[in-house]
């Protein structure tokens, strides 16, 4: 049978550019509810096998249309769509590294539309589809982990409570391997499951990661030997953001203890800007009274050998550290930080001038509460 015009127009139009995909995956659905069965199946098998596609901006516009068939068409078996999904995008035989990276893309991309159009609520599918992205993270050459991480977090999320369960008992064997080898999507993995379900994940953390509780105050060297593997460049990993969150949210979190134990383990690391990203997380988390002895110990010695590669790291943190300085009422615990930044940056560092002005800004404010209470 013939394809309708309209209906074969409509995948032109969604490659095209991204101001006009959401109407033409509309105009796309809205064509299949009034043609013959035949362009339905035709389109979502064409859809799912243009994910892998590098052409600018085909990807997104055929997710977004996969999205809203499986949302309007009950009929399209989710099942169906992910075992064609698997045997166009997961790579086999001998491919380049660019192939790989366009055929997992592909993966993901279908998958966070199955994820999208709740076709993946709950169900033996999500579990599965959960084990196939764990096994894709564990590829270490992959550059496309944080988008990977994020789409494996928003199935995980679809899960009820209740059944958990079912996920603790497919990454048994990879959650057993406790800190042996240990990776950071495997720490986030757990960092997570602890989140989530404290029961099951406790007797398992208690088994094989050596405490009761993951981010127990012993386990912080472990924690940070890991951390340190975590390459980021000018953003935040999510697997980095994930075990951070936990580590400091935990009720056992000791800021001097974690200070100690993380930097003399991450500052032997390459990793310079995940040291940074770390110690602005860290700044963050300190009561006021903290605040000062942790910036002026830890993270303006740091800045000075560091030297981090990204001016967006810099930028990052000078930016974290100069908000956070400004929620603290102690003027002279201001004064201390802002000193400590500016007498550790050389001149011809980049973060200078802004702890420059800082430290400026702050002395001015000093002196205008001095005339004040004069």
């Amino acid at each position: 049978m013939a394809m309708d015009g309209a209906v074969m127009q409509s995948f032109y139009d969604l490659a095209e550019d991204q101001s006009t995909t959401v109407a033409a995956a509309s105009l796309l659905v809205e064509k299949l509810q009034t043609t013959a069965k035949d362009n339905l199946s035709y389109s979502w098998k064409r859809l799912v096998k243009g994910m892998s596609s590098n052409r600018k901006n085909a990807r997104q516009g055929f997710a977004v249309a996969l999205t809203e068939i499986l949302i309007q068409f009950p009929d399209v078996d989710a099942q169906e769509v992910y075992k064609l999904c698997k045997e166009i995008n997961l790579p086999t035989g001998h491919v380049s590294q660019k192939e790989i990276r366009d055929l997992y893309t592909g993966f993901v991309f279908c998958v966070s539309a199955l994820q999208r159009s709740d076709r993946l609520k709950d169900n033996d599918l999500c579990v599965e589809v959960l084990k196939e992205l764990f096994q894709i993270l564990l590829k270490n050459k992959l550059s496309i982990k944080d988008v990977v991480f994020k789409v494996f977090l928003d199935v995980l999320d679809s899960i009820q409570p209740e059944n958990m369960a079912k996920v603790f008992e497919v990454f048994s064997e990879e959650l057993k391997k406790g800190w042996v080898q240990c990776s950071a999507e495997r720490l986030a993995l757990m960092s997570y499951l602890e989140k989530k379900d404290a029961s099951n994940a406790g007797k398992v953390i208690k088994k094989h990661w050596n405490f009761s509780h993951l981010h127990h105050p012993h386990n912080y060297e472990n924690i940070a030997t890991v951390v340190k593997g975590i390459h980021c460049e000018d953003r935040v990993e999510p697997q980095l953001s994930i075990i951070l969150d936990s580590c400091t949210s935990s009720s056992h979190f000791k800021p001097k203890k974690a200070s100690k134990h993380f930097f003399s383990v991450m500052e032997t690391g390459e990793n310079k800007n995940t040291v940074i990203f770390t110690m602005v997380h860290f700044l963050n988390c300190l009561s006021d009274d903290k605040v000062g002895p942790f910036v002026c110990k830890h993270m303006a010695e740091h800045l000075q050998k560091a030297h981090p590669s990204s001016p967006d790291c810099i930028t990052y943190m000078t930016d974290a550290v100069s908000k956070r300085i400004s929620t603290v009422e102690s003027l002279e615990t201001k004064v201390s930080i802002a000193r400590s930044f500016l007498a550790l940056t050389p001149r011809g560092h980049p973060a200078y001038i802004k702890f420059l002005t800082l430290f400026l800004k702050v002395a001015l404010l000093t002196l205008q509460k001095i005339v004040f209470l004069c």
